[in-house]
């Protein structure tokens, strides 16, 4: 991590720095507002940061922040509202403005990588949104989709935008009333149905054959003797369904897609690296064999059946991936 991407971090305001930096801002502490009308017009706050009418809206939706949008005389009229936050907020604001333009991304994007990596913009979110941005471009994914590889699926939904789990899991195109019924996750996060249940449905949703999602389904069933591999595994069968499964499949389905590959050779992959889908973290080094073995011309399949004493190695691309 560079200086420049600490000094990013760096974002405690005084009211000089706030004023210099936003214009004068309706800061509000302890239920009081300065300056006393409370009315700070937004085009001020617009003109000082150079941030678009939208992106000023998605700021005031982004639930981890507290920026206010009071609408004027006429709600209509972007240029007749006010902003306001606390010295806290704004600091946020502040430090989240800063972060989203380093990184390129768009207010969403930035929201969504807070709530997929982890709550705060520090050191620790701006090393794995640089992973996330690595990984996009590696693979030419939009940002929302990459997330889903190293956390949660999104379920924010924004004024005019479906959450990224609306996207994927409740598409109207793909499933009756019952299926859009069973996937909507209620207040405690769980569907009451499960993923044995869901199968077909399930396989349409993420495009994928049903014979692959059914191996996806049975990954983590207990095997005797265990293989060393097999607690890397989470299990699906018989479990109701939930937004961390759904997002491991979705991250499985991501990758297929993505590498052009089948759910075969993705467990197949994890053997043998000793990482596992089911830790996020451990993507880039999952794709750093991938391509290894793309460039020597073997699959995953393949490799790991030499190692399980299925089949000869090809002597020259063995020894390729070797050294």
């Amino acid at each position: 991590m560079t200086a420049f991407d600490r000094e990013l971090l760096k974002a405690s305001l005084d009211e000089a720095t706030i004023e210099d930096v936003w214009g004068e801002l309706a800061v509000t502490d302890g239920g009081s507002t300065a300056p006393p009308s409370g009315a700070h017009p937004v085009m001020t706050f617009q003109a000082n940061s150079g941030l678009s009418a939208q992106a000023i809206q998605d700021l005031t939706e982004c639930p981890s922040l507290a920026l206010t949008l009071e609408p004027g005389a006429n709600p209509c009229d972007f240029a007749q509202a006010s902003v306001s936050a606390s010295r806290s907020g704004y600091e946020k604001v502040h430090r989240f403005v800063r972060v989203m333009r380093h990184l390129g991304w768009t207010v969403r994007q930035t929201e969504a990588a807070l709530r997929a990596l982890g709550g705060q913009p520090d050191e620790g979110f701006l090393q794995r949104a640089h992973r996330v941005k690595q990984t996009a471009d590696r693979l030419r994914l939009p940002i929302e989709r990459a997330l889903v590889l190293f956390g949660s699926i999104d379920t924010h939904r924004w004024d005019d935008e479906p959450s990224e789990y609306d996207r994927v899991f409740l598409d109207a195109s793909v499933l009756d009333d019952d299926g859009l019924a069973a996937l909507q996750i209620d207040d405690a996060g769980r569907p009451p149905r499960t993923y044995g249940e869901l199968e077909p449905q399930l396989a349409a949703l993420l495009r994928m054959p049903r014979p692959e999602m059914a191996t996806l389904l049975r990954l983590g069933e207990p095997h005797n003797p265990a293989p060393p591999w097999a607690s890397r595994f989470i299990t699906f069968e018989g479990k109701a369904v939930g937004r961390k499964g759904l997002s491991l499949l979705a991250r499985y389905a991501t990758l297929r897609r993505a590498l052009r590959t089948t759910v075969d050779e993705l467990i197949a992959l994890q053997k043998l690296e000793g990482h596992s889908l089911h830790q996020a973290d451990d993507v880039p080094q999952l794709l750093d064999l991938w391509d290894a073995l793309a460039s020597a011309g073997l699959t995953p399949t393949a490799v790991l059946g030499v190692f399980e004493g299925e089949s000869e190695p090809p002597t020259d691309e063995w020894n390729a991936v070797r050294e």
